[in-house]
């Protein structure tokens, strides 16, 4: 559980704004959406080519750590 937190990157829009969240663990992909987004209370589970086309559909970009 604790790589869950560890692997926590966020999702940024066209604005900059983070817009989601996404947790990276084994190959696994768990989308959050923030509150006050278009993406709120949604929760989605991809593989690796799954979550590119995912963020290509919706301009979403990882966030630079």
């Amino acid at each position: 559980m604790i790589d869950y937190f560890k692997n926590k990157h966020y999702l940024l829009n066209n604005d900059g704004k983070r817009v989601a969240h996404v947790h990276i663990v084994d190959g696994l992909y768990k989308v959050c959406g923030h509150y006050r987004t278009m993406y709120h209370g949604l929760k989605f589970r991809f593989n690796k080519t799954e979550f590119e086309q995912f963020c290509l559909d919706r301009n979403l970009n990882a966030e630079e750590r």
